[in-house]
C-alpha cells in the first residue's frame, strides 16, 4: 500500500511543479492555406474581394496570421508580391481564398500547389539564405 501512495505522490507532485517551457522567436513564417490565412494574395491576382469594405482579403480585418506575426514581430510577404521582384526576407504567405488540398480548380491555386511554388522559391534561394 505505501509503494502505491508513495508513486501516487510522486505524480501528483509532478503535475503541481511549474514546467519551464523555452519557445524560440519566430524570424521566418510560411503560410499555405485558403482564406483563413490569406492576407492579400486573391486580391492581388483578381481584385476580389471588393475593397471598401474588404481589408482586400476576404475578412473585413486582421486574421490569426496578422496577429500571431506582429507578436513575433515578422511581417511575411505575399506570394503575389514576390512574383514582381520583392525579395522575401521573413518568410512568404502562399495562401489563396478557396484554395482546395487537391488540383480542382484551374484559377485558384490547391495546397499541392503552394507547396510547389514554396519548392521551387526555396530550390533557386533556400529559407536560411532569405536574410
Amino acid at each position: 500500500m505505501k509503494p502505491k501512495i508513495l508513486a501516487a505522490s510522486f505524480c501528483l507532485l509532478s503535475c503541481l511543479l511549474p514546467v519551464k517551457s523555452i519557445a524560440a522567436d519566430l524570424t521566418q513564417m510560411y503560410i499555405f492555406g485558403d482564406s483563413l490565412v490569406d492576407t492579400g494574395n486573391t486580391h492581388s491576382f483578381n481584385d476580389l474581394p471588393p475593397s471598401p469594405p474588404y481589408a482586400e482579403r476576404l475578412s473585413n480585418g486582421e486574421i490569426w496570421v496578422d496577429f500571431l506575426a506582429a507578436e513575433q514581430d515578422v511581417n511575411p510577404t505575399l506570394y503575389a508580391d514576390v512574383l514582381t521582384g520583392t525579395i522575401p526576407t521573413q518568410g512568404i504567405n502562399f495562401a489563396f481564398a478557396g484554395a482546395t488540398a487537391t488540383d480542382i480548380a484551374e484559377l485558384i491555386p490547391s495546397l499541392n500547389q503552394q507547396l510547389g511554388f514554396y519548392q521551387e522559391i526555396t530550390t533557386l534561394q533556400p529559407p536560411n539564405q532569405m536574410l
